[in-house]
């Protein structure tokens, strides 16, 4: 049971409360009703699209995605409704996509000052990014008729953003760190020598055309080149240049030579980027509780900064532990594949080869999975246990960490076995142990409730859509 909230007031004014009998609280656990088998349909026809559109049908497939799940998620007793338009989710992905291509074809074409540009503009642009991601997400939703809204001004959005820039001022710091530990000169030396291999190819390249072109190649033109080629073929065989077969090994030198110290400064950038990472996960979040109102009422927050730092402290230790046992786990097969591989023959070996790497993707896989999955399941177990609307509505959760994890492990075995096609089963499993652990608690009658959050909500609606500009992109 919800406990009332205590209000000031005057004695006369307590009487009089005390002499109320106070509303019942009732009872609303949530329901999926969805199927594995139904949304597998679903989820076929997208992939299947997808591929033949060469992705553009994304948009649509996330559109069909969310639609099945919010349609056949009830709260006390009502679905869902996703109601986002499709054409500003795809001016939305064409921009994204937009963005992408640009950015991989300058960092292609080596156009340093643009890949920087661009990297700075989405440092600047992630908190309104996530701002519109969060106005789309409530405009979309709709229960009973009534939609809410996230109303958090953008100058609270940036404010609440600050931990982005402190990690990185920290990573900036980390790399003044890496180059004054003398890693610098040798990424000097490395840029140096990549720079007169590339000249030596392009000059084999250019006396080999000359010479191929004609059967008596011009002398004239062909001396200034062989003579710059010797010139550059010297340098690469003259001190420093000599020990390396090539720019790569300068860096592997480098790494073996610093690698305690390197280690030192990254461990150092990550722990000092924790507490910033887990301060804006929690202003995030506690943001869109508190700035998000149905109605006249806001959310109800009541988690601190301590709580989140918790589930981040034993989301560590958890991956201590999970990254030990796999490593051990998976360092023994692979001692037997290698042995098998020394014993064996060509065929054996290249079985064993095989093997090998599919051990190394499995570890990667199967270690980071419960991981994630812990902290999922503690961090869903926090917000829903501690969140609610205003004084009348409340929210409880169950959920078991642990047998979340052994869901995921199982779903994770049996999307491999199936070389993918039980995804969606395990997408609808998971989502409805989720969803089945929480209960909504309503004080007084939740029809009442409905009827006021409405006639709220009717004269707020359209004015905030017009105040605060929630035609952004999507």
């Amino acid at each position: 049971m919800v406990n009332d909230p205590v209000q000031p007031g005057t004695a006369a004014n307590a009487d009089v409360s005390a002499a109320q009998p106070r509303p019942p609280i009732h009872s609303h656990p949530l329901h999926f009703a969805g199927t594995g088998q139904a949304y597998f349909r679903v989820w076929l026809v997208n992939v299947v699209l997808t591929v033949v559109t060469l992705g553009f049908f994304t948009p649509y497939a996330r559109r069909r995605t969310a639609s099945y799940f919010y349609n056949h998620t009830e709260v006390a007793g009502s679905p869902l409704e996703f109601t986002a338009s499709i054409r500003r989710m795809m001016v939305g992905f064409l921009i994204v996509t937009a963005a992408y291509v640009a950015y991989e074809l300058a960092s292609f074409l080596e156009y340093e000052w643009a890949v920087n540009v661009m990297l700075v503009l989405a440092a600047v642009a992630a908190p309104f990014l996530w701002g519109s991601a969060m106005r789309f997400r409530t405009r979309a939703t709709r229960w009973r008729g009534l939609r809410p809204l996230f109303v958090a001004r953008w100058g609270e959005i940036y404010r609440q953003s600050w931990p982005v820039f402190a990690i990185a001022l920290v990573w900036i710091g980390v790399v003044v760190a890496f180059n004054y530990s003398g890693l610098q000169r040798h990424v000097e030396l490395a840029q140096a020598m990549e720079a007169l291999q590339e000249r030596h190819d392009d000059l084999q390249a250019q006396i080999s055309d000359l010479e191929d072109a004609s059967d008596t190649p011009d002398e004239a033109e062909l001396a200034p080149l062989r003579a710059e080629l010797q010139t550059v073929e010297d340098q690469l065989a003259a001190p420093p240049y000599q020990a390396y077969d090539d720019y790569f090994h300068i860096y592997i030198d480098a790494v073996k030579a610093k690698w305690h110290v390197l280690a030192a400064i990254g461990v150092a950038g990550v722990v000092a980027t924790l507490p910033f990472v887990v301060l804006l996960e929690f202003n995030y979040r506690r943001l869109f509780v508190t700035r998000t109102q149905i109605g006249g009422l806001f959310g109800h927050w009541k988690p601190v900064y301590g709580d989140f730092l918790r589930v981040w402290i034993a989301t560590i230790g958890v991956s201590v532990l999970v990254l030990v046992l796999a490593g051990a786990l998976f360092t023994g097969l692979g001692v037997m594949a290698a042995a098998a591989l020394s014993m064996g023959s060509m065929g054996m070996m290249i079985w064993a080869g095989l093997l090998v790497a599919v051990l190394w993707l499995a570890f990667i896989v199967f270690a980071f999975s419960p991981i994630l999955a812990y902290k999922q399941a503690r961090m869903f177990q926090l917000l829903w246990n501690n969140i609610g609307v205003g004084p009348l509505a409340r929210f409880k959760c169950k959920l078991n960490a642990w047998a979340f994890v052994r869901l995921r492990l199982w779903n994770l075995l049996l999307t491999a076995l199936t070389l993918g096609f039980y995804r969606p089963y395990a997408r609808v499993a998971e989502y409805r142990m989720k969803l089945e652990s929480v209960t909504l608690y309503v004080k007084g009658d939740l029809d009442e409730l409905q009827g006021r959050l409405s006639q709220e909500q009717g004269a707020l609606g359209d004015a905030f859509a017009d105040l605060i500009g929630l035609d952004l992109i999507s």
